[in-house]
């Protein structure tokens, strides 16, 4: 009798305890030039580079890249500026990073110097839908991104998201790109049949063209997109060498009325790790956002 009671005790409980809502914590990060030198296992026999190589892996470049992301307990981070045409610089940054960790990575994609874009996320909570895909703008037979923005899909249990990801012209190419943000947006989610998405990377954006573009006729337009809002307002730096508030050039953008933001920040990572973590890293913060999950 005395066991039937706590049983029925211990269901109320459960029963009535407050639901934990899921979340999941994301971010984007511009790791400069990231390839095989940084990497430390370039073979270049050219003097520069072999010199530079040296550096990097004297100073545990890579090492101290993995540090970062592990430090930052990120679920999924979107790296952009791979350079890599060989593709052994994922590869040990995976190494290095363990088995808690797995990637995908795009095709290579630019106009002049070429880079991929790569995602780590963490398998136990997160399956990717497949690689990441670049966005087709050929078809109006104008290039509109000097390198194309590329999505991928990814589910957390029953719940599946998009995050669409950019490394935009920081040159007067910007406005022009941002403007033309949202036709991705528009396409990416008709072809997936979500409006659970993320636009996330290195917008390039200051105050200027570009920021008004953005916020006149891009994905922060609040006449056309009134739900869409930026994680980071313009008070962030997110750039390493940035001495005032106008460079938020990394941001993470989000539908409000799919996704409650619960935390944002910029991983100050030369704060965090002392000396030897500087722009021989990054020029960039990874930017980071912590999302709660919709019940499904």
């Amino acid at each position: 009798m005395l066991a039937k009671f706590w049983m029925i005790i211990i269901a109320i409980m459960v029963l009535t305890s407050p639901v934990v809502a899921d979340k999941i914590k994301i971010a984007t990060w511009n790791i400069q030039q990231f390839g095989q030198t940084k990497a430390g296992i370039n073979e270049s026999q050219n003097e520069q580079t072999k010199a530079r190589t040296e550096h990097h892996k004297a100073n545990d470049t890579i090492g101290k890249i993995a540090g970062i992301i592990k430090k930052g307990k990120f679920d999924v981070v979107a790296i952009q500026e791979v350079q890599d045409k060989a593709r052994k610089t994922l590869p040990k940054l995976l190494e290095t990073l363990g088995a808690d960790w797995k990637y995908i990575e795009s095709e290579r994609t630019g106009r002049g110097r070429q880079e991929q874009y790569a995602i780590f996320f963490n398998p136990v909570k997160l399956t990717p839908k497949d690689t990441i895909h670049l966005y087709d703008d050929m078809e109006d037979s104008w290039d509109n991104f000097s390198r194309d923005p590329g999505y991928a899909g990814f589910s957390y249990r029953d719940f599946e998201f998009i995050i669409i990801m950019c490394h935009l012209d920081p040159q007067q190419h910007a406005a022009y790109e941002t403007e033309r943000l949202d036709d991705v947006y528009e396409a990416v989610k008709c072809k997936t049949g979500t409006p659970n998405i993320f636009v996330l990377g290195d917008f390039n954006l200051e105050e200027g063209p570009a920021d008004i573009a953005f916020q006149d006729d891009g994905l922060l337009d609040e006449e056309n997109y009134p739900e869409m809002k930026a994680a980071l307002d313009s008070t962030y730096d997110t750039t390493v060498a940035g001495e005032n508030d106008e460079t938020t050039y990394d941001n993470i953008l989000f539908d409000s009325g799919q996704f409650e933001l619960k935390e944002k920040g910029v991983y100050r990572f030369d704060d965090e790790f002392g000396e030897g973590y500087d722009k021989n890293i990054s020029d960039h913060y990874p930017v980071w956002a912590i999302f709660e999950i919709p019940d499904i």
